[in-house]
């Protein structure tokens, strides 16, 4: 939720207007304990590299989260930010699965 918050608040990209992001990448990640219910947590977030490579935007962030005077995670990671893809949707053929196949349209029962 932090990088999506950079990316809304700070470079300006709406999902409304076509713009996602996914995580590509976990550089580091290093986690202490868990965190304890009740008391606050400041979650760090930086921009640490951020590239324009072909329409997308490339973002490095490293994140630090703590509680009281605890570390609880930090770590670095890349995420791609960039436009909706408009290509046509793929289908993969019939699921294995039956709650796939339940949500899929109606068949009509024999007789």
């Amino acid at each position: 939720m932090l990088g999506f918050a950079h990316a809304y608040f700070v470079l300006g990209l709406r999902h409304a207007e076509g713009w996602v992001g996914y995580g590509t990448h976990i550089h580091a990640a290093r986690y202490g304990q868990l965190a304890t219910v009740g008391s606050p947590i400041r979650l760090e977030c930086r921009a640490t590299q951020v590239r324009r490579i072909r329409g997308s935007i490339y973002v490095r962030y490293s994140f630090r989260f703590e509680q009281g005077p605890r570390r609880r995670r930090d770590g670095t990671e890349q995420r791609r930010l960039g436009p909706v893809p408009t290509s046509p949707r793929i289908s993969y053929g019939p699921s294995r699965f039956p709650a796939a196949r339940s949500m899929a349209a109606p068949r009509k029962l024999p007789g």
